[in-house]
């Protein structure tokens, strides 16, 4: 927050996809919906830096790429999901690239490029693809971005588990040009008022992006479900812990 704000900051929704509900809620739900809904939400963020302009994409989110995951193929290929009209599960709105054409922004434009973890992501398209003499297989649909990510993140995709293998998009980011991939530890503070937070959980390299700006600050992640996990302080937010009057409630 010392650091400054972020210049501009603004969301465009890719997609509506279905997710269980018992793994968002595990035994805290007893509903009949076997699903509730990601709005998956590519974040665009301007700041300055060396007195230029930067462009921040986060979470650019493409679902004919990450249908190729195991999860969501075995999902679609379930029998009795084919029995579900698929307007019931996914709501498709206009392809990323086309949104940020709309407010003046090309993927040539975009300077950074990151997601807080790497389930059912294709790397492949974004970053380009090369093969063993070094040329170019596949042309980076970002061709000036940096892509950051934790170390933790990247090494766990190269040495995936068996058990973890269905939720990512098998050879995702197999081949791909890694000439502007950035990988760091920690906490990276990019930009005045703009950070990237380690925290990991979901997976080992989750991160976070956090933003301070006019309206406040912001911190971003996927597989955020219940608002006790942002505001556990706060009368009425969901948080587990005692609240005796006139302090701040505990962390779960």
């Amino acid at each position: 927050m010392e650091s400054g704000k972020a210049e501009t900051v603004r969301q465009f929704l890719c997609s509506m996809a279905p997710y269980p509900s018992t793994f968002a809620f595990n035994n805290a739900y007893s509903g009949l919906n076997k699903f509730m809904f990601f709005n998956n939400r590519a974040t665009l963020v301007q700041f300055r830096k060396d007195g230029e302009v930067k462009n921040l994409l986060f979470n650019p989110f493409f679902p004919e790429l990450s249908e190729k995951s195991g999860f969501y193929w075995r999902l679609k290929n379930a029998s009795w999901v084919k029995s579900i009209p698929e307007a019931l599960l996914v709501k498709r709105m206009r392809g990323i690239v086309d949104q940020l054409g709309s407010v003046g922004i090309r993927p040539e434009d975009i300077d950074y490029l990151s997601y807080d973890h790497l389930h059912v992501q294709d790397l492949r398209p974004l970053m380009g693809t090369q093969n063993r003499q070094g040329n170019t297989v596949l042309k980076p649909l970002f061709p000036n971005a940096s892509f950051l990510f934790q170390r933790a993140e990247w090494e766990s995709v190269l040495n995936l588990h068996p058990q973890n293998a269905i939720w990512y998009v098998k050879d995702g980011i197999k081949d791909v040009i890694e000439d502007n991939l950035l990988l760091y530890e920690g906490d990276l503070l990019l930009a005045p008022g703009v950070s990237l937070i380690h925290t990991p959980g979901h997976t080992a390299g989750n991160h976070s992006l956090y933003l301070n700006t006019d309206a406040g600050t912001f911190t971003i992640s996927e597989n955020g479900v219940g608002p006790d996990c942002y505001s556990p302080e706060l009368p009425g937010s969901g948080g587990c812990g005692r609240r005796p009057r006139g302090r701040v409630g505990k962390w779960c």
